[in-house]
């Protein structure tokens, strides 16, 4: 029998990993460079987990590739350490809908999935690095979106509350000179109590 080039034992004994990711447990399927099913190990989402994924992935030869899936969101902190340790990860998107109803849904089936998609070159693409001016800028984008966003919301429940009918408008609290302490015995509306703590800030 004749070995042709991607069947060498080279190439057989090559290890690729599919990683389905969640928020406390990391799913891992191993495959060897013939695509025969070697192993499957459940890790948690720590720094020793992500040791003992590793050592069990190379007792079956030296890994050359990881399929990850959620590589921005759960899986981003192993997407790191893998490539750190000088393995190319790659990152796999999550499987279609059809494609559950079809083949069901579990866990391992998700993380072979991906280590397939590995061999087949059916992958995205390398996931983002994660660090960088490109990183920060998008954090700092992000971040001031959030705190627009509540900014807004805080202005609009303010504005609720000043037109409320019988109360006091905005405009009045802030012309009166409000006291910074002043008696809880004196009966006051609970929107112009907000307001006059907000005048005061």
């Amino acid at each position: 029998m004749t070995i042709t080039t991607s069947e060498s034992p080279a190439t057989a004994s090559e290890v690729i990993l599919g990683i389905d990711t969640h928020l406390d447990v990391h799913v891992a399927v191993a495959l060897d460079g013939l695509g025969r099913r070697l192993g499957e190990l459940n890790v948690p989402t720590t720094v020793k987990g992500y040791q003992k994924l590793l050592h069990w992935a190379e007792g079956f030869g030296p890994v050359c590739c990881a399929g990850v899936e959620g590589t921005g969101s759960y899986g981003a902190g192993l997407a790191r350490y893998l490539k750190a340790a000088g393995i190319s990860v790659m990152e796999v998107e999550r499987p279609k809908r059809r494609h559950l109803r079809r083949n069901g849904k579990s866990d391992p089936i998700d993380a072979e999935a991906a280590a397939r998609a590995v061999l087949a070159e059916e992958t995205a693409g390398e996931p983002k690095s994660g660090d960088g001016q490109v990183e920060m800028i998008r954090t700092l984008r992000s971040v001031r979106q959030s705190a627009v966003k509540a900014r807004t919301q805080a202005a609009n429940q303010l504005c609720r509350l000043c037109w409320l009918p019988h109360r006091r408008t905005y405009a009045t609290l802030c012309a009166s000179s409000l006291p910074r302490t002043w008696s809880t015995s004196v009966p006051v509306f609970a929107p112009e109590l907000v307001l006059m703590m907000c005048t005061q800030q």
